[in-house]
């Protein structure tokens, strides 16, 4: 059986390993969870900079609930750390 996630942003639903997961580490810094086996609360979000960019200009904007226990702005930092 296949995981299917929805993207924060778009709101696609993908299955996992077409999306970026994104967990806290021990010291609430958001890093990327390539292995997707840490256990913990975790976000998905397409790897594409159109999905990216719109949900860094929501959580600015709203500065919305992270649902995971991270900070907001090494969620922040991270997602503007990805070059594409």
């Amino acid at each position: 059986m296949v995981g299917i996630r929805s993207c924060v942003s778009c709101r696609k639903r993908k299955e996992k390993k077409e999306l970026l997961r994104i967990v806290p580490d021990e010291n609430n810094i958001a890093v990327i969870d390539e292995k997707q086996k840490i256990n913990k609360r975790a976000i998905y979000i397409c790897g594409n900079k159109e999905c990216i960019d719109r949900y860094l200009k929501n959580l600015k904007k709203k500065n919305q609930n992270l649902k995971i226990n991270a900070s907001a702005d090494s969620l922040v930092k991270l997602l503007e750390s990805l070059n594409f």
